[in-house]
């Protein structure tokens, strides 16, 4: 049996001409899930606010468990650890 999606339920209202998005999520896969949950929901509150005619208004994200998988511990870090490059134009 496969597991139900972690997003459940997603609203929107309206409140002085801004479409506001409040995603219900039962769980989430901080290191993985989220961040494409965040910005999928956020990319949708857009398209519906340029169809209606509306101007995008706040995400609000709401999880019942947060958390980050033992094998994504190490990949995390690497992202958090601070990446410093130099780009040469000549």
């Amino acid at each position: 049996m496969a597991l139900p999606p972690c997003h459940a339920l997603c609203q929107f209202y309206v409140v002085n001409g801004e479409l506001s998005c409040q995603l219900y999520q039962r769980s989430g896969d901080m290191g993985l899930g989220v961040p494409f949950n965040i910005a999928s929901y956020s990319l949708l509150t857009y398209m519906i606010a340029h169809l209606t005619g509306l101007k995008p208004g706040d995400f609000v994200h709401t999880l019942g468990d947060a958390h980050i998988y033992l094998n994504h511990i190490e990949l995390l870090k690497m992202q958090m650890t601070p990446f410093f490059f130099f780009l040469t134009l000549f």
